[in-house]
């Protein structure tokens, strides 16, 4: 994840003075998008009390960054992760 932040914020400096923003969604991970039976997901929910993970994570923070309420964010990784990364 240092690397993404890293990469990110360096395309970012240099992109920006071109009216170019840069950003990037935090990968989830691994084994996110397969189908998870009812009693993963009820663990999940009980540890990630936000309960937004895979697929609809990623959108949620693409349309965020595509709509003009995010057209100030540059240089960000965005945590789409549902809570499963926490820090960084």
């Amino acid at each position: 994840r240092g690397g993404l932040l890293g990469l990110t914020i360096g395309l970012a400096l240099q992109l920006e003075p071109h009216g170019i923003r840069v950003n990037a969604i935090a990968p989830e991970p691994p084994g996110a998008g397969e189908p998870v039976t009812a009693e993963d997901q009820a663990v999940y929910e009980r540890e990630f009390p936000l309960g937004v993970v895979g697929a609809r994570a990623i959108a949620d923070a693409c349309l965020y960054l595509a709509r003009p309420s995010g057209g100030h964010v540059s240089g960000a990784v965005l945590n789409a992760t549902g809570d499963s990364w926490r820090g960084l």
